[in-house]
């Protein structure tokens, strides 16, 4: 019972985002055509794929039936489920694909798949892989603006939470 009541106390949308002004949002797929309007730029996709190998083709008629202008330049998956034989096997039309595999165990993982007008550096030195975190960083390189690091981060379900938090 004190597991549950200590886990409660680490849900991000009770305790952390509903106590900060975020002017961003959550969609449901059936809602992001909402967007095509002249205040949409871009925006970040996350998916919680559990398996991004079996879900591709889905992926791929979920983002063309979007239609949004522009589209997705950074789509961030968690829970790839990739391991080194079938990474490499991944692949989205109009996009490079960088991952960080689980080493250990089956499941996890995280990758992202990023426009190919995207400049971007892979950052080795701030990956994560334990059974606390796992995380993907890259730096995207702008001309014109500061660049900008862009972190996928996944915590393992039977991890701790207060060492999640710390790390």
């Amino acid at each position: 019972m004190a597991s549950n009541s200590l886990l409660n106390n680490y849900d991000p949308e009770k305790n952390f985002f509903n106590n900060i002004d975020n002017k961003s949002r959550i969609f449901l797929p059936n809602e992001l055509n909402l967007l095509n309007d002249s205040n949409h730029t871009s925006s970040i996709l996350h998916i919680n794929c559990r398996s991004v190998f079996n879900k591709l083709c889905e992926l791929n008629i979920f983002l063309s039936s979007c239609n949004l202008q522009p589209d997705f330049p950074i789509i961030c998956l968690t829970e790839t489920w990739l391991n080194e034989s079938t990474a490499p096997l991944i692949s989205l039309p109009g996009y490079n694909f960088v991952y960080k595999n689980r080493l250990d165990k089956l499941g996890g993982g995280t990758g992202l798949f990023i426009k190919n007008d995207i400049h971007f550096i892979s950052h080795e030195d701030y990956n994560a892989n334990n059974d606390t975190c796992e995380n993907l960083c890259i730096e995207i390189v702008n001309k014109n603006f500061r660049n900008i690091l862009l972190f996928v981060i996944y915590r393992p379900p039977n991890s701790n939470p207060t060492l999640f938090l710390e790390y």
